[in-house]
């Protein structure tokens, strides 16, 4: 009896080890073919000339106090981004976190909740899914809140994590998103961490002025990290949120930008 126990038991085992090395082997394979269709989408981006590739637009001027005779001189090349309109519809814009290994297209599918939490770009089941943006906000919200996955493998928003170290924080500065209408250039000025049911995914359209003061006040005290830049009534801020580890459930990490 207790032989067929032991055999019974080395068959489990076995079974268990094989399915996991499958399992295993499965993960691998699907985030190099994830990885593999961002390079293709990138490389779809890149300018088709020499002169769009020195095709710039000036960031322009914020109420928050950053410095506009700076901000203007930082300027970011534009992509080319027709082909991707093309290919889905809900395609919204490329974003760049400058200096990290953020660089993807951006989603937007209003009506169709969490759609690609676990889809790629070509709506094909993937866990990496793609940036997407919350589907309670509209392009014109105070604050465009974008999720994004935190992977073992370093890809999607796993960089935005990292912003709560100091050091890093300190110094990666700005977040690019270029749309239809052209690009929008962000300084980052906090980064926090948050529960997922946290009030500032609540967060998209101030009623008024004291409102967004509040929420603005609210996340720089939860703030791990910030800087002296406070947003001001009518300026737009947009919120990269992503767990805080790959394994985590409710925990969150943003970093949140306001536009120059």
């Amino acid at each position: 009896m207790k032989k067929r126990i032991l055999t019974a038991l080395s068959v489990l085992f076995s079974a268990i080890f094989v399915f996991s090395s499958v399992m295993l082997i499965i993960e691998v394979t699907t985030e190099k073919s994830d990885i593999d269709d961002y390079n293709r989408l990138e490389s779809l981006t890149a300018p088709t000339s020499s002169d769009a590739s020195s095709s710039y637009v000036n960031s322009g001027s914020s109420s928050s106090g950053v410095d506009s005779e700076v901000s203007s001189m930082v300027q970011a090349p534009l992509r080319e981004l027709s082909e991707l309109f093309e290919l889905n519809k809900d395609f919204y814009g490329w974003i760049t976190v400058e200096d990290t290994q953020i660089s993807y297209p951006v989603m937007y599918a209003p009506n169709n909740v969490n759609k690609y939490l676990r889809k790629n770009f070509y709506g094909k089941r993937s866990n990496a899914g793609v940036p997407y943006i919350w589907e309670i906000c509209s392009p014109e919200s105070d604050n465009l809140i974008i999720f994004g996955h935190h992977l073992k493998n370093g890809t999607m928003f796993s960089d935005v994590a990292k912003f709560v170290d100091a050091d890093y924080f300190a110094s990666h500065r700005y977040i690019t998103l270029q749309t239809e209408v052209g690009l929008t250039r962000y300084e980052i000025f906090a980064a926090a961490r948050l529960e997922h049911d946290d009030i500032w995914y609540n967060f998209t359209d101030a009623a008024d002025s004291a409102e967004f003061d509040s929420m603005i006040s609210y996340i720089m005290n939860k703030a791990v990290n910030k800087t002296a830049l406070l947003p001001q009534y009518g300026d737009s801020i947009i919120t990269l949120s992503t767990c805080t580890t790959p394994s985590s459930k409710t925990a969150r990490t943003v970093v949140i930008a306001v536009e120059i």
